[in-house]
C-alpha cells in the first residue's frame, strides 16, 4: 500500500495517465471496430496485412536507425532537433530507393512468404514506412517536450480515420487493400496533428546539416547495436506469422494475428503510457546522475501485479472469449489466445527495463542478449512446426518468450543494484524518497 500511494502522487504516473485518457479512447475504437472487421474481411485478408506489417515494420527500423530512441537524451533541445530532422530526411531518401530497387523482384520477393496477394498493393510500403517512421520521430520529440496530451489526441484522431477507412472500405468489399489503406491513413492522421499541436516546440536557432551528422556520430552506438537489435526482435515476434503461413496457411495466421490484437488492446494502454512517461523520467535521472534503481524496481513489480488477474482470465477462459468478442467463426482462436497471454504478460512487466536500457545505452549488450534469445525463440518455433500442431507452436514459442523477457528483467535488476548498491545503501531523508518519484 506504501509504494501505491507513493506511485499514485508521483508526477510519472501524472504524464501516464495523461497519456492513458488518449490511448484508452484509441483502443475503444480499435476494439469497437473489431467484431465488424471480422465480419467485412476474411481471415485470409488479415494474413496478408500480418505479413505487410512484418516487411514494413522491419524495413522502418531499418530506415530510422533507432534514432528516435535517441532523441529524449541530448541536454539541448537543438542538438536532439538537429538529430530528428537528418533522421527525417534519410527516412524519406531510403524509402524512395528501397522501393525503387526492389521493385523489379517485388514478385519473387512476397512469394516467399506466400504473399502474392500484395504484388499489386506494393506502393503501400512507402507510404506506410514513412509514416510510421516520421510518426515515431515526432513522439519521441512530444515525450521530450512533456507534450503527452498531443500524442493522446493524435492517437485517438489515427484510430478514428484508420479504422473509419477500414470499416468503409469493407463495407465495399475492398478486401486486403482496405486493411492497408486504413493502416496508412491511421499513421499519417497522427502525424499531421501531432506536428500540429507540437510545432511551436522547435528550438529558436535551426541547427544546420553539420550539426545533425555531428549528433548522428555521437549517438552512432543506435544504429550499430539498438537498430539491429530492435530488427532481431521485431523479426523474432514476427516470425510466428511467417512461419504459420509457410507451415499451415494463412488462415492459421489470421487466428494468430487477431488473437494477438485483442491482447494488444488493452494491455498497451497501461504498458505505452508508462514507457513513454518513464523515457521523461529516467532521462532526467540520467542527466542528474541519480539512481534510476529504486524508482525502476517498483514500476516492475507494480506491473508484474497489475497483469496477473487478466492472464489468469485469459489463460482459462480463451475460447469463450474469442466466441463471444469475435464471433463463432474465430472460436478456433481461443487457444492461441491463451497461451499467447504468457508472452504478451512478461512483455508487459519489462517495460521498466527496456527504457532503462535506452537510455544508459546499453545498447550493444541489449543486442547480444537478443540476438541469442531470438535464436533460441526461433528454433524452439521451427522445431515445433515440424512437428505438432499450430496451437502447439504457440504455446512453445509464448513459453520461450515469456522465459526470456524473465531473464532480461532479473539480469538488467541485478546488474543494477551492483552498480548503484552503495548509493542504495544510504536511507533517503524524509522528502527524498518522495522526491525519487516525482
Amino acid at each position: 500500500m506504501k509504494l501505491l500511494r507513493r506511485l499514485m502522487k508521483s508526477r510519472l504516473v501524472r504524464n501516464a495517465s495523461n497519456l492513458m485518457i488518449g490511448t484508452v479512447l484509441a483502443q475503444i475504437v480499435g476494439f469497437a471496430a473489431l467484431p465488424f472487421l471480422t465480419r467485412l474481411y476474411e481471415p485470409a485478408h488479415f494474413g496478408l496485412m500480418a505479413v505487410f506489417i512484418t516487411i514494413s515494420g522491419v524495413l522502418g527500423k531499418l530506415l530510422t536507425m533507432r534514432y528516435d530512441n535517441a532523441l529524449v537524451i541530448p541536454a539541448v533541445d537543438s542538438d536532439a532537433w538537429a538529430l530528428l530532422r537528418t533522421v527525417t530526411l534519410w527516412i524519406v531518401l531510403g524509402s524512395v530507393a528501397a522501393t525503387v530497387v526492389f521493385f523489379p523482384w517485388r514478385d519473387e520477393l512476397l512469394g516467399l512468404f506466400e504473399a502474392e496477394g500484395l504484388v499489386s498493393l506494393y506502393l503501400f510500403f512507402p507510404l506506410v514506412i514513412v509514416g510510421q517512421g516520421c510518426l515515431g520521430l515526432l513522439t519521441y520529440w512530444a515525450t521530450r517536450k512533456d507534450h503527452f496530451a498531443a500524442q493522446s489526441v493524435s492517437s485517438v484522431t489515427g484510430a478514428c480515420a484508420g479504422n473509419g477507412l477500414k470499416l468503409a472500405l469493407g463495407t465495399g468489399g475492398f478486401g486486403t487493400v482496405g486493411l492497408l489503406a486504413g493502416t496508412a491513413l491511421q499513421h499519417w492522421s497522427q502525424l499531421a496533428v501531432i506536428w500540429y499541436r507540437i510545432r511551436a516546440t522547435r528550438p529558436e536557432r535551426t541547427p544546420g546539416v553539420g550539426e545533425g551528422l555531428r549528433q548522428a556520430v555521437r549517438y552512432s552506438s543506435f544504429p550499430k547495436y539498438r537498430m539491429p537489435q530492435d530488427v532481431v526482435n521485431y523479426i523474432g515476434t514476427q516470425l510466428p506469422n511467417l512461419i504459420l503461413a509457410a507451415f499451415f496457411s494463412p488462415q492459421i495466421v489470421g487466428f494468430y494475428l487477431l488473437a494477438h490484437r485483442l491482447l494488444q488492446l488493452p494491455l498497451s494502454v497501461v504498458r505505452e503510457a508508462v514507457r513513454r512517461a518513464l523515457y521523461r523520467r529516467f532521462s532526467e535521472d540520467h542527466h542528474a546522475d541519480r539512481s534510476p534503481l529504486r524508482v525502476c524496481t517498483e514500476i516492475t513489480i507494480f506491473m508484474a501485479l497489475l497483469v496477473v488477474p487478466p492472464s489468469l482470465v485469459v489463460m482459462a477462459f480463451g475460447p469463450e472469449l474469442m466466441n463471444w468478442v469475435l464471433g463463432p467463426e474465430w472460436a478456433p482462436a481461443g487457444p492461441y489466445l491463451s497461451w499467447m497471454m504468457v508472452a504478451v504478460g512478461s512483455a508487459f512487466f519489462n517495460v521498466p527495463v527496456v527504457v532503462l536500457i535506452t537510455l544508459m545505452e546499453w545498447n550493444r549488450f541489449f543486442l547480444m542478449f537478443e540476438t541469442v534469445s531470438t535464436a533460441v525463440r526461433s528454433a524452439v518455433l521451427v522445431v515445433s512446426a515440424l512437428f505438432w500442431s499450430p496451437v502447439t507452436v504457440v504455446a512453445a514459442f509464448s513459453l520461450a518468450t515469456a522465459a526470456a523477457n524473465v531473464v532480461l528483467v532479473v539480469g538488467v535488476l541485478v546488474v543494477l543494484r551492483k552498480r548503484f548498491y552503495a548509493t542504495e545503501q544510504i536511507e533517503p531523508e524524509e522528502g527524498k524518497l518522495e522526491y525519487s518519484l516525482q
